[in-house]
């Protein structure tokens, strides 16, 4: 368990000497996780390791939590975003609402193919019976 608890916060540190040092817009906490991934892509189909896994399921309950990177990285770069702020609230919203536009019209598209599809079944069915 101190071996994963210290592995995350090995690339969390990376990942913020990545930051500072190339003047990243992106926050080292996202850089951090991003190196977890690779080191867990890296392994391949290899179990993660024990661990690793007992030290991230407890966190997992506290999960609403990291969102607070987020909100630092966005406190590090405050002066982008009083600038900025309204270019980056409208590509938020157009950011949100259009995939939630698509989700749903795809989503209406698949009801209504899988229920024709099921409707339309027992009949044919019956008719090869026939």
């Amino acid at each position: 368990m101190l071996y994963g608890f210290f592995l995350l916060l090995l690339l969390n540190a990376v990942g913020d000497m990545i930051s500072h040092q190339f003047h990243l817009l992106i926050p080292g906490h996202v850089i951090g996780m991003l190196l977890l991934w690779a080191y867990l892509s890296i392994r391949g189909n290899h179990p993660i390791p024990e661990s690793l896994n007992r030290a991230v399921s407890p966190l997992l309950a506290y999960l609403a939590l990291f969102f607070v990177p987020i909100n630092v990285g966005i406190l590090d770069h405050l002066s982008i975003f009083q600038t900025e702020g309204s270019v980056i609230a409208w590509a938020m919203g157009v950011g949100l609402i259009v995939p939630l536009l698509f989700t749903a019209i795809t989503l209406e598209w698949w009801f209504r193919r899988t229920e024709a599809t099921n409707s339309t079944a027992p009949l044919q069915h019956s008719k090869q019976q026939s």
